[in-house]
């Protein structure tokens, strides 16, 4: 049989998957596992989506715009407290034209809703010296993924 060591889990997922009191927290791998295993980024605990959904949308977004896009997310996945159901994204890219941003947005919903499932997800593309009060909101109410 093989034998079983703890490490501390590091997850905001708001899933509980154990039970017992005395390995709430942990999770177990087999001996002879890798020692390299890193643990998950930590983002604040009253966003509404799990890890992995956010690691998605980062990696597709990078993907999609490139390494050096800043994604933002706002609306009502940011708060615990509230209701509802869609995706609020403020995607900050390296300089490109108007059609080519288009053309990147409509990819990245689709690579999205592959990857994720179909759901409600709304795309703000952010210009230079962007001034819409919509960009403005989710730079303060936001968090940056």
């Amino acid at each position: 049989m093989a034998k079983i060591k703890d490490v501390p889990i590091f997850s905001t997922d708001n899933q509980r998957s154990f039970t017992s009191p005395a390995v709430q927290g942990k999770i177990h791998l087999r001996h002879g596992s890798s020692s390299s295993w890193q643990p998950r980024p930590r983002y604040p605990p009253d966003m509404r989506l799990t890890s992995r959904q956010i690691d998605t949308i980062k990696q597709t977004t990078l993907e999609t715009f490139g390494e050096t896009t800043e994604v933002w997310l706002f609306g009502s996945r940011t708060d615990d407290h509230r209701r509802g159901g869609d995706i609020d994204l403020l995607i900050r890219p390296p300089a490109c034209d108007g059609k080519q941003a288009l053309l990147k947005k409509v990819r990245l919903l689709a690579r999205l809703e592959q990857r994720l499932g179909e759901r409600k997800i709304d795309i703000i593309i952010e210009t230079p010296d962007d001034t819409r009060p919509i960009v403005r909101i989710a730079h303060q109410q936001g968090i940056l993924l």
